[in-house]
């Protein structure tokens, strides 16, 4: 019981420090490029034994920014013009390193869990989110990225601090455009199928964004198939959606037909809804 404890505790200071942090450049809320389990494209809950080695990383990789930096600063105020140069190289080099959080806030989260209760702390800073989220163009060329990122944070926020909140699809939604957006796109499906699990019932089109992913960005067509299906019975309110989805059914289950690569391709807007 004591060692459970231990590792749910963790879990929670790993995503609320992944989340939390001072920077928000992109690298802090990208996520690895995936486990595949048998299931489909997913991601293992974290073990007690991954959280402590992602935690001893977390501190180890901030340590060292930390030593490089004062380093950088001793060379310049002593005024060793080449070794400050040296060092402000190997900075900027960090600076381009990707650095995975490796454990998502959808992780976190039991995949039975439902969201179900009303929490003010959740619906006030799901809000916070959106309110950022809408306040950046959410076109590819014109997007505040800076944004985008600060949006992320606390939709994650609300997942990992409130899992029973009926707010959990909402963000796992919108975390998932995001992480789209990013070109995250295993992360982006784990979202959408964890907001459907956790209430069946989302107004959102995760089913259908799911396996659109799924379909053309990481090829897994037997699970898209199953998506396109789901999503066909269950939100049927996104009418573009749902024709393109009857399309690609047929498409995926005529293998013998060729379909040209403008026409798998090309994704219908977003129904009648904006999200």
């Amino acid at each position: 019981m004591t060692k459970t404890i231990y590792s749910l505790t963790l879990i929670l200071l790993v995503v609320m420090a992944a989340g939390c942090g001072e920077q928000v450049q992109k690298e802090l809320y990208e996520e690895p490029s995936g486990r595949v389990v048998q299931e489909g494209i997913s991601f293992a809950a974290p073990t007690a034994e991954e959280v402590e080695l992602v935690e001893y990383m977390a501190a180890q990789r901030s340590s060292y920014r930390k030593s490089l930096q004062a380093l950088a600063d001793y060379y310049k105020r002593t005024g060793d013009a080449t070794k400050l140069r040296w060092a402000r190289q190997e900075v900027d080099a960090l600076n381009e390193v990707p650095r995975y959080s490796y454990i998502m806030a959808a992780e976190t989260v039991d995949i039975g869990q439902r969201a179900v209760n009303e929490i003010e702390a959740a619906n006030q800073l799901y809000n916070e989110g959106l309110s950022i989220y809408r306040s950046t163009a959410f076109v590819p060329v014109l997007a505040d990225e800076g944004k985008l990122r600060q949006a992320l944070a606390k939709f994650n926020a609300v997942i990992s601090r409130y899992p029973t909140s009926d707010k959990v699809d909402d963000a796992a939604y919108r975390a998932g455009r995001i992480y789209e957006h990013f070109d995250n796109y295993e992360i982006a499906v784990t979202y959408y199928k964890r907001a459907f699990k956790w209430d069946p019932n989302t107004p959102y089109p995760v089913r259908y964004r799911a396996a659109f992913l799924l379909d053309h960005r990481l090829h897994d067509r037997k699970e898209a198939l199953t998506l396109y299906r789901d999503a066909v019975e269950k939100e049927s309110s996104y009418f573009d959606n749902m024709e393109y989805a009857r399309n690609r059914i047929l498409q995926l289950t005529q293998p013998e037909r060729e379909v040209s690569p403008e026409v798998e391709e090309t994704e219908p807007v977003e129904g009648q809804v904006t999200q």
